[in-house]
């Protein structure tokens, strides 16, 4: 998929885990603005979670593990000089003035030595929230106008600004990265959930929000045990499966005394293992995390 395929299906997943109570780590809120075609749409950095779970969606590697997200944040020092603390540009344009008179307003209102290279367009992103101008007496309404030109030098914070310190803004959970072959899992604890594919349906303008409520149905699913393997086993006090070791290939090997469950064989496909009907097991190659998932198998 191109990247704005793989943005959109990771963002429509986010949403959709935000309205299942996730906690999303790295969301943007859409920013694009049409009238001056300036393209900035929601994005999710793929990470979310929820009661000690963690949800990773399109990412291959855990090196964003752990993350610790600061900002910079500069100390007001005194009120800016130009617009006398307000904030507002003192030549009292409004954004709906702007857009009236375009080239008059890029005119009186461009810094020195600049010049606009689209002198018949004016972003919004320039002006302040309501509020009046110099200039502009409160109830001249100037047909429903709403947004004062932001003060240039102080970019509408209405102070000027000192020395800067750190804040932090979030800290992220640990995870693993997706297994192979995989785009998106669940964890907790270390231990794979549930883990799957098909991101690109979520791309698709018709039917892709519906497919990403189906991934966030499934990670949910995962979350509150119906995909658990204790709740697919009949009987924790029994040994369901069989644990080897293969040195030669370094896998390991689970052998079930009959064939599971269809809980119990979604979790194994989920997690990676595949079926050799050679030997009539579940392999996977031998890792930490693989073996934690099979000792799970195996009642105390």
């Amino acid at each position: 998929m191109h990247w704005t395929e793989r943005n959109n299906a990771t963002a429509r997943i986010g949403a959709a885990l935000a309205r299942r109570g996730w906690t999303l780590y790295g969301w943007k809120e859409d920013q694009s603005d049409s009238m001056t075609d300036y393209y900035s749409p929601e994005s999710w950095d793929g990470v979310a979670s929820k009661q000690g779970a963690v949800a990773v969606v399109d990412c291959s590697s855990a090196r964003e593990s752990g993350r610790v997200v600061t900002r910079r944040i500069l100390e007001p020092v005194g009120d800016c000089p130009a617009c006398k603390g307000t904030g507002d540009h003192p030549s009292g344009w409004t954004l709906q003035a702007a857009r009236d008179e375009p080239r008059r307003f890029h005119t009186e209102t461009a810094r020195p030595g600049t010049v606009s290279l689209m002198p018949d367009v004016v972003s919004p992103i320039q002006f302040n929230g309501q509020g009046w101008g110099a200039g502009i007496p409160e109830g001249e309404n100037m047909r429903g106008t709403c947004g004062i030109l932001r003060c240039h030098d102080c970019g509408g914070r209405g102070t000027t600004l000192g020395n800067a310190r750190e804040e932090v803004v979030e800290t992220w959970p640990k995870f693993q990265g997706n297994p192979t072959h995989k785009l998106w899992h669940v964890e907790q604890d270390g231990r794979m959930l549930v883990s799957g594919t098909g991101l690109g349906p979520c791309a698709l303008h018709n039917g892709g929000k519906e497919a990403a409520e189906k991934i966030a149905d499934k990670m949910d699913a995962a979350l509150a045990g119906r995909y658990s393997l204790s709740s697919a086993l009949p009987d924790k006090s029994v040994v369901v499966a069989t644990l080897t070791e293969n040195k030669e290939r370094d896998g390991i090997e689970l052998r079930f005394p009959e064939k599971p469950a269809t809980e119990v064989l979604d979790r194994l496909k989920g997690a990676g293992w595949r079926w050799s009907r050679f030997s009539s097991c579940w392999y996977h190659k031998r890792t930490p995390q693989a073996r934690i998932f099979a000792e799970a198998m195996i009642s105390s």
